[in-house]
């Protein structure tokens, strides 16, 4: 795992990590995608979303979070289901050993951050908490890009960032159900992928929230593209699975959603998919690499599990 020296400016970083056992090579980050849709939304999107300074200080409130009911989904992937898939992609192994068996989990209901981090929010708790400004971003202003997702930004620093906000990260099986629903869908919208519905053709961040068609049932945005997130858990295997990866057991956090830097050397739509799972060293800060925050509902317990096999 190579953790580059950066710029003071983003723009030209690269970065290269083990994930799910394969190769997370990070090319080039651009300022924003440039595409048509993107062009000129950072300010309408900030008005809807509400994105700029959301994270003032600790009393954040749920009124930018989405309520997930509490309830059964499917989680995983049927090894039998995806070979197809798999195969259309030219794979010679399953690179989706990691996500059997596909099972039915219960969650109790949490709340969860419509949007990513925001890189303007993610400035607000370093200055409102006197945290030092991440190496990558010496020098570099975060107004640029008030609404692009924070990237850069290691496990450890995502994790305080909820706790400051008076949140946590979501659980692995939280993030899933908020951008799959409860039908086993592949990806947030439903089974095929379609070019531009994400942020994934390696052009760098976008706006959150500007990729209209990459929400989830439940009204969660960006988890099929953009920058892949952090979650709560340590990468061990689900129940039931009998695969082997080296980087199984303490000491790699669970990264989950689709980014547009993709893995290994293609971006493919497979690794877009609700049910990806990926792996990094907590410490590692990544160009495609951000977070979002969830909250559970009060009397309810945090993070815990209901059910299932």
């Amino acid at each position: 795992m190579i953790e580059s020296e950066v710029p003071t400016s983003p723009s030209t970083a690269t970065a290269l990590a083990a994930t799910g056992g394969l190769l997370l090579l990070i090319a080039a980050l651009s300022a924003c995608v440039s595409s048509g849709e993107t062009t000129g939304r950072v300010e309408e999107v900030a008005a809807e979303s509400g994105a700029v300074g959301i994270a003032v200080d600790a009393q954040q409130n749920t009124e930018h979070m989405l309520l997930v009911p509490a309830g059964e989904f499917l989680m995983g992937t049927d090894k039998e289901k995806e070979k197809a898939l798999s195969a259309s992609f030219g794979f010679r192994m399953e690179p989706f050993e990691n996500e059997e068996p596909s099972r039915t989990v219960s969650v109790h209901s949490f709340y969860i951050d419509r949007f990513e981090t925001t890189l303007v929010e993610f400035k607000n708790f370093l200055d409102a908490t006197g945290s030092p400004i991440p190496k990558p971003f010496e020098g570099f202003d975060f107004s640029t890009w008030p609404t692009n997702p924070a990237f850069y930004v290691s496990w450890y620093e995502a994790d305080r960032y909820c706790r400051w906000r008076q949140a946590r990260l979501p659980t692995e099986a939280e993030w899933e159900k908020a951008a799959r629903g409860t039908d086993g869908r592949r990806f947030p919208w439903g089974d095929e992928f379609g070019e531009g519905k994400a942020n994934t053709l390696n052009k760098g961040t976008a706006p959150i929230g500007v990729f209209k068609e990459d929400v989830s049932p439940y009204g969660v945005r960006d988890t099929a593209g953009n920058v892949a997130e952090w979650v709560e858990d340590w990468y061990l295997p689900y129940p039931g699975n009998e695969g082997s990866d080296p980087n199984y057991g303490e000491t790699h956090k669970v990264v989950r959603g689709g980014s547009w830097g993709g893995v290994g050397h293609y971006n493919l739509p497979y690794h877009s998919r609700t049910a990806t799972r990926g792996s990094l060293d907590p410490r590692i800060q990544l160009v495609d690499v951000g977070f979002r925050c969830a909250r559970s509902v009060a009397n309810e317990p945090d993070s815990e599990l209901l059910g299932g096999p």
